[in-house]
């Protein structure tokens, strides 16, 4: 049952992860900026859809609706102006949600599809219409008929399982064995799914009679993928029990009898060889103890023409070459010496001609200018090269995560020492792997404009000191002293992104306790500051601004530590991308080069800004600043300059 469990478990996630990739690519449709324009006419919203739907050939159309239902463009160029029912995924959408997923007849199709729903929005945030695209159910088949092939590591042909996909109230979505009843019929299934959903079993197998032969059913509740939640739809498989473990025993019958011979033959060899081996090897044992002393006119005796007699020729052939090759140095390091002396005086004479290239390389500097515009634009399409890969890397990479957990956790055996030390460098240099990806894909996001701030109110003294504890037991691990000073007057509730707040602190921490000696400390203080780098950013046409001050109250948080400190001409350096500084201790912790940079990007994000002041071998302290409104700050700063 285990094992069916694991094949429905997997099944579900690859269904849910090919719901996510659909979330995703509808949303990137809806944030298209032609979709997404009022401006755009029905002509160019139908030629985007054709040209999407040309890179996405797993859709069978694409429609754009207004918030009134009514069709304004559509693939197939056929049905527009109607008005769609408030039934299916439009119920969802008038509910509220950005997004919608359903699986019903569709007309045009002539049978069960699924039905992908993304509300478009204008640049205010404003919902304007909603993107949908039509998927034939054909695709679910390709994900799940694979657990019909293997189970337990035995081959079952496709008739012996029963595979079901349910909704949240029973009703049959998909099923391999009652096309029929697909979108009519309740699950017989149904009955004990739910109670065990009722009890909050999300997981669960049962072995019960069917048609007088026992069978073994499995089912899963949609634990969701990433970002997207989940339909809360249930996957059920079901098996015939004599079939599926009738070849199971059949193969531990086999293995047993191989097994039983494979030992008799290796422990008799073991016996033969081992007697034959021994006395050469004293041999070549005491010879090599002699080369390693230098005296490499020693050679070894064996004229066997076995393995170990070939090897104490080769033993004989590399001393012999040894010996050429030491006579063969001398003579190649008085050559060297004379090398040495043509190669200075060649230098002189570069040196003479480098400066004479200095001055055309000056000429060719000004050329250069002239092409920064150039690397700044190939510089953004990086930024969304990377952020587009990073999802594909992150994807696998989550599973291979998750499977070592699996494995850690010994739900599917007990692990020797050893398997369990190289499971942990799997989960070690997995997780490093990921955190390199998030950071990657969180700056890129930046970089290109997709990333925003999600604002809500909570308390600043709560996210520092949940910060604090989340690197308590790192500190006290190395002996350092880990502390939180929060001002009475900085007790408040403060307006920005929650999430990026925290994960500013865990940055700033992460980087204080990693360069800090063991034995020493690490403070974060907080106070109010008016106008302390509260520099408002006036947009002007050309994408560049002026600095012009903004009456507004600000938080200033610092991380001081009594670490190595930096150097100062490594000032200029310590916010760029992939660059870390040169130092023993970098050297000793592995490291990106992202995080002060995407720390940097996330405090401009909230209109704030981020500096350091160290001395160089004894302490550093890294202070930023964010307003106690962000919302109204960002709405402010980010006016035209005409408005003012």
């Amino acid at each position: 049952m285990r094992t069916l469990e694991g094949h429905a478990f997997h099944t579900m996630e690859k269904i849910d992860r090919m719901l996510y990739e659909r979330y995703i690519e509808m949303a990137a449709l809806a944030n298209d900026p032609l979709i997404s324009s009022k401006t755009s006419t029905p002509g160019q919203i139908s030629e985007k859809l054709k040209e999407y739907l040309d890179r996405h050939n797993m859709y069978a159309s694409l429609s754009f609706f207004d918030m009134n239902r009514v069709r304004i463009a559509d693939t197939t160029g056929k049905r527009l102006g109607e008005q769609h029912k408030i039934e299916d995924y439009w119920v969802d959408i008038v509910n509220g949600k950005h997004f919608a997923i359903d699986i019903h007849s569709s007309i045009s199709l002539k049978k069960p599809a699924f039905h992908f729903a993304s509300v478009v929005k204008d640049k205010k945030g404003t919902p304007i219409g909603v993107v949908v695209s039509r998927m034939p159910i054909d695709y679910l088949y390709n994900i799940v008929r694979p657990v019909s092939d293997v189970y337990g590591g035995i081959h079952l042909i496709d008739e012996y399982f029963k595979i079901e996909l349910l909704d949240r109230n029973g009703l049959v979505l998909y099923s391999n064995y009652n096309l029929k009843g697909i979108l009519s019929d309740i699950s017989p299934n149904w009955e004990f799914v739910k109670k065990k959903l009722d009890a909050l079993e999300l997981l669960g197998s049962k072995v019960h009679q069917h048609l007088k032969e026992e069978e073994i059913t499995s089912y899963i509740n949609e634990p969701g993928y990433l970002s997207f939640a989940g339909n809360g739809w249930n996957l059920v498989i079901s098996v015939s029990a004599k079939k599926a473990l009738e070849p199971v025993l059949i193969l531990k019958n086999k293995l047993i009898a191989i097994f039983s011979i494979a030992g008799i033959v290796i422990l008799c060899s073991i016996v033969i060889f081992s007697r034959k081996l021994t006395r050469p090897l004293k041999t070549l044992h005491k010879a090599s103890i002699e080369i390693g002393r230098g005296n490499l006119d020693s050679k070894i005796n064996i004229a066997s023409k076995d393995e170990i007699g070939q090897l104490a020729m080769s033993f004989n052939k590399m001393t012999s070459d040894l010996k050429k090759f030491k006579e063969e140095m001398l003579i190649h390091s008085s050559e060297l010496e004379n090398k040495v002396a043509e190669r200075t005086s060649e230098l002189i004479r570069i040196n003479e001609q480098l400066h004479i290239e200095l001055i055309e390389r000056q000429r060719i500097e000004k050329v250069l200018m002239a092409l920064k515009d150039v690397a700044e634009a190939a510089n953004q399409a990086k930024s969304e090269f990377i952020a587009n890969v990073n999802h594909e890397l992150r994807t696998p990479l989550n599973s291979i995560l998750g499977f070592s957990e699996v494995l850690t956790d010994e739900h599917y055996g007990s692990l020797n020492a050893q398997q369990k030390e190289y499971i942990a460098y799997i989960t070690d240099s997995g997780k490093h792997l990921l955190s390199l990806i998030n950071d990657l894909l969180d700056l890129s996001k930046i970089e290109v404009g997709m990333m925003q701030i999600e604002l809500s109110r909570f308390l600043l003294k709560g996210a520092i000191n949940s910060s604090v504890a989340i690197l308590k037991e790192k500190a006290n691990k190395h002996g350092i002293a880990l502390s939180a000073d929060i001002e009475a007057e900085a007790d408040i509730n403060i307006e920005a992104d929650e999430r990026k707040f925290k994960q500013i602190m865990f940055n700033l921490l992460s980087n204080a306790l990693k360069f800090t000696p063991d034995g020493g400390s690490v403070q974060v203080t907080a106070c109010l500051s008016n106008n302390v780098g509260a520099t408002r950013w006036v947009v002007q046409e050309e994408g560049r601004g002026t600095a012009s001050p903004l009456q507004t109250n600000f938080i200033e948080i610092s991380v001081a530590d009594t670490g190595i400190g930096i150097k100062e001409e490594n000032m200029p350096e310590l916010f760029k991308e992939f660059v870390q500084l040169d130092n023993a201790y970098t050297k000793k912790h592995k490291g990106t080069g992202l995080g002060l940079a995407l720390t940097k990007k996330i405090v401009e994000l909230h209109c704030g800004e981020i500096w350091v002041e160290s001395e160089y071998g004894k302490r550093s302290t890294f202070t930023f600043t964010i307003p106690i409104n962000t919302g109204q700050y960002v709405m402010e700063c980010r006016k035209p300059a005409s408005a003012h």
